[in-house]
């Protein structure tokens, strides 16, 4: 949702940008100040893309290392997680406490 927001900031940025340079196109001022904001637009964005990829290289690098001193301390998902057989219930037992009625 961040990338996205940032995409529109930037469309919004870059088109007023557009439209300035175009509405008063013939005067210097306005036109080097439409194409500074549109630049600026552009260079926002960019940033921004390139701080999230950042973000997000060194989320995966932390979750690898994560997982590597689990690995290495013997604390393994695998390891910990139970066998899918034991949370089965017998269905004679479960039968068999249903006809107990209440208690």
């Amino acid at each position: 949702w961040l990338a996205l927001a940032v995409l529109a900031g930037v469309a919004v940025l870059t088109g007023c940008g557009v439209l300035a340079q175009r509405r008063w196109g013939g005067h210097g001022a306005a036109r080097r100040l439409g194409f500074a904001v549109g630049r600026g637009g552009l260079y926002v964005g960019l940033s921004v893309a390139a701080l999230l990829e950042v973000l997000r290289l060194l989320l995966f690098v932390s979750n690898a290392l994560s997982c590597l001193i689990l690995h290495m301390l013997g604390l393994d998902v695998e390891a910990t997680e139970a066998e899918p057989e034991a949370w089965e219930v017998d269905p004679q037992v479960e039968w068999e406490a249903s006809s107990e009625g209440p208690r």
